[in-house]
């Protein structure tokens, strides 16, 4: 789901829950942290990737000259060194930058009774300002059904907190902070 469309889909949630009596409230235990919001991504095309396509090019332009009549010296000439841009593609780490992820705040939520080292079953990034009103851990009251892609809030004393991107659910790289 699109991030402005679950965006949407919170607002009217945050209008409804605020004036419906009947929004399902449950008490869950929850973690902040910090940490990636999202998988971490694929770097881009990699060594292998650029040394195939510099391979493919080389070859169709041999072809080319042969077919057209050139020279087998001056064929043999371009190959070379097609060949060696090919090596030198292949070995060095040019054009491979790494994408730095984002750290930003986290809250993990468990079912209350959830055994712990268990992965959590939801992960949402919250405000700054509000993983410092949540604490470090503890039960919370969460206003919503707190699924991946789904809409919901989470109730600190008089206050809401809401997510700021889709939820998701946990996983094996989330850290546990202790569990």
């Amino acid at each position: 789901m699109p991030h402005t469309e679950w965006t949407d889909r919170q607002r009217v949630f945050q209008t409804r829950s605020l004036v419906d009596p009947d929004t399902p409230i449950t008490e869950m235990w929850f973690r902040t942290t910090v940490g990636p919001a999202a998988p971490a991504r694929r770097l881009g095309p990699g060594r292998l990737e650029s040394a195939v396509v510099m391979a493919v090019a080389a070859l169709v332009a041999v072809a080319a000259l042969l077919s057209v009549g050139a020279p087998r010296v001056l064929t043999t000439l371009l190959a070379a060194g097609w060949g060696g841009a090919v090596l030198l593609v292949a070995i060095t780490p040019w054009g491979r930058t790494g994408l730095v992820e984002p750290v930003v705040p986290l809250l993990m939520l468990w079912p209350v009774g959830a055994p712990l080292g268990t992965r959590s079953g939801c992960v949402v990034e919250v405000p700054a300002g509000d993983r410092h009103r949540l604490g470090v851990d503890g039960t919370v009251m969460v206003v919503g059904s707190p699924r991946p892609n789904s809409t919901f809030g989470v109730m600190v004393e008089s206050h809401l907190v809401w997510p700021q991107g889709p939820p998701r659910p946990g996983r094996g790289c989330d850290p546990l902070l202790g569990y």
